[in-house]
């Protein structure tokens, strides 16, 4: 279907001035601007071809050609071939537009090794909707067998068989053979750049496995890297499954973590990990982490970043001397605490009862 778009109020005065020669100039010129603009220029075609009848028609066809033309020149396939599908939906029985749609097609798609067989499902030339089958036929080429994709849950992989005829796309992972759908797989494939940490793991498992041997945290950065964004604990392990045994990965993630540009926000499996530009940006970020959490939260990030900071440290200790403290009942005061230097200040942790009597309260902070 075409795209309809919003138009400028003085370009829909024309159209309803029936303006042609005026629209035409404002066809060139927003070409010339902006030529991937595709919704707003099928909007205008097919308002001056509602409004202004057979002339309008006529001209809406010959504007979408040069649209084409230009779109050919710039060496832009994919834009080509969406104004030639919106010529022959607004032109269906143009059998010279239909022609050249199929033969744009060929010439983007031509190499494709299931082109032959996609074009055959969604036939230009005898087609009943050949604009619908034009674009179908791009969805599907989109896709290339042997080429390596990401699907969720299931993990990275290969596109073992792609047959349009029953609709499936089969995608290799795991040692299973994946049934997807062409709108399934539009949905969940993701394909995977060269380089990337999940297409590596496809087609040369075992560096990776030897990086992870040799660098803990020097692999989880590549993973992070990959995807641009942190990661949680569990989809880092879900993507080194493979490349890490199951027995071996609480000491590669132990060893990784102690890396000084790792950074864990906590010990859940949905604790986000990343990677800083520096140590000094890690601790930073730390820093800032630690200043903002509660009490409880605090003396945590202390017992699991202690290394990273003299700060932490001091904090970290504190904790362990309270715990001392704590360990039997009775054996701390109400109002009692333990002073320690934090952030270049004083605090005081005290320590009360609980109301109901079966253990300590809360710690607090306050300044000295």
């Amino acid at each position: 279907m075409s795209a309809q778009a919003p138009l400028p109020a003085e370009v829909a005065s024309l159209i309803e001035q029936k303006r042609l020669s005026d629209l035409e100039d404002v066809w060139t010129r927003r070409m010339e601007q902006d030529p991937s603009d595709l919704p707003f220029f099928f909007a205008v075609a097919a308002a001056v071809k509602k409004k202004a009848g057979v002339e309008g028609a006529e001209h809406a066809a010959a504007w979408l050609r040069f649209l084409a033309d230009y779109q050919e020149e710039r060496r832009d396939g994919d834009a080509r071939i969406e104004v030639l599908s919106e010529i022959v939906r607004m032109n269906p029985a143009d059998s010279a537009a239909r022609a050249d749609l199929e033969s744009a097609l060929r010439e983007r798609f031509g190499g494709h090794p299931a082109f032959a067989a996609v074009l055959a499902q969604n036939p230009i030339a005898t087609g009943a909707d050949p604009s619908e089958a034009a674009r179908r036929v791009a969805r599907w080429l989109k896709f290339l067998p042997g080429e390596a994709y990401y699907l969720a849950g299931r993990g990275a992989g290969r596109i073992a068989e792609m047959n349009p005829a029953l609709d499936v796309i089969r995608l290799e992972v795991g040692g299973a053979k994946v049934p997807l759908s062409l709108v399934s797989a539009e949905k969940n494939l993701e394909r995977l750049p060269e380089g990337h940490f999940l297409r590596r793991k496809v087609e040369d498992p075992d560096t990776l496995a030897s990086l992870a041997v040799k660098e803990p945290a020097e692999s989880v950065h590549r993973l992070l890297e990959s995807f641009g964004r942190p990661l949680t604990v569990a989809e880092v392990r879900e993507h080194f499954s493979g490349i890490v045994a199951e027995e071996r990965w609480s000491s590669f993630w132990t060893s990784a973590r102690r890396h000084p540009q790792l950074l864990v926000g906590g010990a859940a499996k949905t604790s986000p990990v990343s990677w800083s530009a520096s140590a000094d940006a890690a601790e930073e970020t730390l820093r800032r982490e630690f200043t903002a959490a509660d009490p409880h939260h605090k003396l945590d990030l202390a017992r699991k970043h202690a290394k990273r900071s003299r700060e932490l440290s001091c904090a970290s200790s504190w904790k362990r001397a309270i715990e001392g403290r704590t360990g039997k009942w009775g054996q701390v005061e109400p109002g009692d605490g333990i002073t320690c230097h934090i952030e270049g200040q004083v605090f005081t942790c005290h320590i009360g009862w609980l109301k109901t009597g079966s253990g300590l309260g809360t710690m607090n902070f306050r300044r000295r």
